[in-house]
Parts: structure tokens; sequence; C-alpha cells
């Protein structure tokens, strides 16, 4: 990792081949999953993703960016990998301004591999000055000498001083040191480690690391075996299932200290996964969603400001045609008719019903008529007449003071005569 490399000294390394890997034959899909793979196998990548997400604040660039999106950056280069590779090297001086144009950056870095590559790598120098064929050569490398390159500048980047203030300060500021010297997660104490490392931004992953000693005998009588180790590095786990997969796996286990690093993986690291899987779907709904929504309002304006267009059928100039034209058109016809015979029915029917309905309330209407007239003759008060003898005078008095209440017979008259007009209305209809 970014802390665990940083803490060395800073001596010349023995120089090693650089790594070759010979062409692949294979479609271009599959070709890409074999060098990702192999990819995932070098613990240079590790290294690579740990410094970035440790290092963001230091070099204060928009890199938002996942592991995958680096993989693929480093298979084929991209602008993303640009934008990478010119973030690191401004922040190491002297900062050249050849840094804004596309390609210039990979002029300036080889000059700053050529000072530092003996110090920060183990190989010889993939990349030389070569008359401004740089950016050629460059994107010729074999994808693995793109992450050697990439890892030995995580290094140079790691050795300046506001990189090492930032360590500092962090650490007065009460920070873990583990966050900048990685710790194992476990491992079965045979040689075998397994790491985990990453965030809900460039994404998590678990590694395992197996290293072998050997004993290699020297010549000469009473001269001790040297020891050499070989390591294998190899990420086990880049996703939800995977880690769901691999963390059974290692519960189940028989040896102690695996069955533990399973443990940690379930119950540590899958919750948090499954919560930022959770938080894509959500996000990815909401985004469907828009898209329905603005593809429907930009439907509807098309239908309300572009001429219908109508599907034209292939002419076929045959009589069997011509007859099967005319025989839907007589049917078509015949259903319009037989429609507008069935409204035409209907409207007689209502009609027929209407003008019973009016029948009936003009006699209702006659028969209360005669009935109110009845009802107001019985209902008047006979008037009384005084003869005054004396002056010949004549006194009238009415018992009701003149004034004769309507009775509920009158009201109900009116109330008829609304509804007939109503209805006559409807018939005139």
């Amino acid at each position: 990792m970014a802390g665990k490399r940083a803490r060395k000294r800073l001596v010349p390394k023995k120089k090693e081949l650089v790594h070759q890997t010979p062409s692949l034959d294979l479609p271009d899909s599959e070709a890409v999953d074999v060098v990702r793979s192999r990819l995932r196998q070098r613990w240079e990548l590790a290294s690579v993703l740990n410094f970035i997400r440790v290092f963001k604040p230091v070099i204060e660039a928009k890199l938002d960016i996942s592991a995958e999106e680096i993989e693929t950056a480093i298979i084929t280069p991209n602008a993303l990998l640009s934008q990478l590779h010119i973030s690191l090297l401004k922040g190491i001086p002297p900062v050249s301004k050849n840094l804004t144009g596309s390609d210039a950056w990979v002029t300036v870095l080889c000059k700053k591999l050529a000072s530092w590559w003996p110090w920060v790598a183990e190989s010889e120098i993939p990349l030389k000055a070569s008359n401004g064929e740089e950016t050629s050569k460059y994107k010729e490398l074999h994808p693995i000498n793109r992450l050697l390159i990439l890892k030995a500048l995580c290094e140079i980047r790691a050795f300046q001083p506001d990189a090492v203030s930032y360590i500092n300060n962090a650490l007065k500021e009460g920070t873990d040191l583990c966050t900048f010297r990685k710790d194992r997660t476990g491992g079965d104490g045979t040689g075998v480690a397994y790491w985990s490392d990453g965030d809900a931004v460039i994404g998590y992953r678990l590694y395992r690391e197996v290293t072998n000693v050997q004993m290699t005998p020297r010549k000469g009588k009473g001269r001790l075996a040297q020891p050499t180790n070989s390591r294998q590095w190899e990420t086990l786990a880049t996703n939800l299932d995977e880690f769901q997969q691999i963390s059974d796996k290692l519960s189940s286990s028989e040896i102690v200290d695996e069955a533990a690093v399973g443990e940690v993986i379930k119950n540590e690291i899958i919750p948090v996964l499954d919560g930022i899987q959770k938080k894509k779907e959500r996000a990815l709904k909401r985004q469907e969603k828009q898209e329905k929504l603005l593809n429907g309002y930009l439907n509807s304006y098309r239908l309300e400001n572009a001429r219908s267009c109508r599907s034209r059928k292939p002419v076929n100039y045959t009589f069997a045609e011509y007859d099967r034209c005319i025989d839907e058109a007589l049917q078509l016809n015949k259903r319009l008719k037989t429609t507008q015979e069935s409204q035409q029915e209907q409207k007689a029917a209502k009609k027929g019903n209407l003008t019973r309905d009016v029948a009936g309330l003009r006699r209702s209407k006659r028969i209360t008529g005669h009935a109110d007239l009845e009802t107001r003759n019985h209902a008047e008060v006979p008037r009384h007449s005084s003869s005054n003898s004396d002056n010949g005078s004549v006194t009238v008095s009415d018992s009701d003071d003149g004034s004769s209440p309507k009775s509920s017979a009158t009201k109900t008259s009116d109330d008829e005569e609304s509804s007939l007009d109503v209805l006559e209305g409807l018939l005139d209809e």
C-alpha cells in the first residue's frame, strides 16, 4: 500500500527486467478481460488504488472514479488516465507549464521518471524521452508497464512535502495510523494474508497474499542456506456478490484464522456494500423515472406540434385485393348503418317515454286544477251582513280580513307545472 511503501529508505533498488507479456490473439472483449485479470494479480494496482483513496485531499483533483474505471483507463489510455497523471505531476516540483495539453504530460512524465525511477521502482524504466515520440511509445506499452509507471508516479508524489505534512497533521489530530499504513485483515499463519481496502467511491476489494519461503543452499562447507521469498497476489472480491461468496467460504473453513476473516467480512464489509448497492439502485430508479417523464413530455410535444403520420401499406393491383377492399368497405358501411339505426331507435324510444310523461303530467294538472277549485270554494268564509235600522247603514265584516292564503294544493300545482315545462323542453329537443 502507499503508506507501507512510503516508509522504506530511499536507496537505489536492484534492477530487474521490465514485465513483458506476449500479445493476445483474442477478440477485443476477451482480451480486455484477460488483461484485467492479470492487472488484478499485481500488488501495484492495490497500491495505486490505496494511494488515490488516502491522498485524495492532497491531489486536489476531482477524482471521483471507481477502481474499474482506473483499470479500463490503464488497459486503454483515455482522458481519465491523462487527468490522473496530470493531477499527480502538478504536485511534483518543478511544475511544468506543458501540463495543459492533452498528450504533453507524457514528455513531462519521462523527465520525472528519469531522475526518480531508481528510488521508487525495482525494474528497468519502460519509458524514456524519444524526441517527441514519447506519446506513441507510451500508448504502445503493455498495460502492466503502464501500471508500473503509474505506481512509481504515486510513490514520487507521496514523498513530496505537502503529502508528508498531510500525514503528520492527520496523525496529530487523532487519525489512526492504519489509515496510512494498512494493516492486514487476517491470515492463517502459514504465509497467507488477507487485505481489504476501499470506500464508497472507489469501491471495496479483498486481496490475498501468499508468501512462499524457499531455502537456497550456498556453496561451501559450513555456509547457511539463504531464504528466498516468492509472493503471489490476487484479488478475491470486487463486488457484493463476490464478497458474500468468499465470506461464506471462509466462515465455513476449519482454519480458525480464515473463519475469523470471514466473520470480519460478514459483519463489517458486507453491510456497507449492501447499503451502497441499495443507494445505487434507488438512484437508478430515480433516473429511469426522470427519463420516462422526459420522454413522455417530448412525445406529447411532438404529437401536438407535428403532423400525424399514417402508416402506408404496399399497393397490390390484383383482382383479389380489389374484391377484398370492396368487401371491407361494404362491411364498414353495414356496421355504420346498424349503428345509426340503433341510435335512432334509442332516440325514438326515449322520445316516446317523454311524450307519455308529458301526457300524464297534463292529466294530473287538470285533475289537480278541479280539486283546487273545489277546495277554494269550501274554504271561503261566509260574509255576515248587519243592517242598522236606525241610520240605514250596512256594515260588512269579513272573518278573514280579506286575505286568503295559498293552499298546499296550489303549491303542488305549481311544481307539476314546472316539471311539465322541463319535459316539454326535452321533448322539443
